[in-house]
């Protein structure tokens, strides 16, 4: 259990600025603030990978962390993915976290943004956060070339996407 603590200010040296972007003034007009980690050129490419624009002759392999479902979880899962393989799918909203604003004069329904991740601070000061059943927290995209894919596909089989849980250190 996450005991919530409220943090009332930053302090860098004499510069001070206050926490709590959705306690400031006039800040019940901001409905959510939207997050994308992965809106990146990187996924400009597995995106096109995906859709069929890729070449035979680059190997596109996608390494990361993502969400573990597991409650008494401590770490993140890692993930390895070729995106090359039939099987790889990857939708444009992965990644993607809505902060939804608890004083919202108009909140935003999580259904307007399906398969996006959704956080809701609740009025105990905990945090809710509902995110699909894959949510990445970062990845890296490799590509390398030339490299006969079709051959390595083949040689990877059914381990084209793989993801297991970091060992605990609870020592």
């Amino acid at each position: 259990m996450i005991t919530p603590r409220r943090v009332v200010e930053h302090r860098w040296g004499d510069k001070v600025i206050p926490s709590g972007f959705f306690d400031q003034p006039g800040a019940e007009n901001v409905s959510a603030v939207f997050m994308s980690n992965s809106g990146t050129i990187s996924k400009f490419n597995r995106m096109g990978v995906q859709g069929g624009f890729g070449s035979e002759r680059v190997l596109v392999i996608r390494e990361g962390t993502a969400v573990d479902h597991d409650p008494n979880a401590l770490v993140p899962k890692v993930f390895r993915a070729i995106v090359n393989a039939a099987g790889y799918a990857e939708q444009w909203v992965e990644g993607v976290s809505i902060f939804h604003n608890p004083r919202a004069l108009h909140p935003v329904p999580d259904a307007w943004f399906p398969g996006a991740a959704h956080h809701h601070l609740l009025p105990d000061g905990q945090m809710r956060s509902l995110t699909p059943d894959f949510h990445p927290f970062g990845s890296v995209t490799r590509q390398w070339a030339p490299v006969d894919v079709k051959a390595v596909l083949e040689e990877a089989g059914d381990h084209t996407h793989m993801m297991w849980t970091m060992p605990r250190d609870d020592a």
